[in-house]
């Protein structure tokens, strides 16, 4: 009975946090309400660039600097391994936050502390592993 009333704590805790990530999403600047009269000709623009060739080795002429809310996910990231010894750690997160620009930054910053140290990136399209194997090795690189 005391597992089942911690697994469903768990649960709880979950939803909770889900909901207040969600709302931080929901109501930051950089996200836009879809108007299909205002927004169709910039989503059009936007699939089209996703099916050519060049997003698999796009050029990239600017830093990038992580927005706040990916921001506190790798202090949170940093606490795991800090406060928790936890180094197994995943990010999940809606499509379109940048998971991938969260797991530069914080390789980048463990692999400061570990020389030697590896990334495994998982996911389900050899195009998004590509993709992200490009932009993590190009913000990654060795100063």
């Amino acid at each position: 009975m005391e597992h089942q009333n911690n697994h469903q704590g768990s649960r709880a805790t979950l939803l909770i946090n889900f909901k207040k990530t969600f709302d931080t999403y929901w109501l930051d600047k950089e996200f836009e309400l879809f108007h299909p009269e205002k927004h169709l000709e910039k989503l059009k623009v936007a699939l089209k660039k996703e099916r050519t060739s060049e997003r698999s080795n796009p050029a990239t002429y600017f830093d990038i600097t992580p927005h706040p809310f990916q921001v506190e996910i790798l202090e949170k990231l940093v606490a795991e391994r800090i406060v928790h010894n936890s180094n197994r750690n995943l990010i999940v997160a809606a499509t379109g936050t940048g998971k991938t620009v969260i797991s530069a930054f914080d390789f980048k910053r463990f692999r400061n502390n570990q020389p030697s140290a590896k990334l495994l990136f998982v996911a389900h399209r050899k195009e998004i592993l590509a993709t992200s194997a490009s932009n993590i090795s190009r913000h990654t690189q060795r100063q």
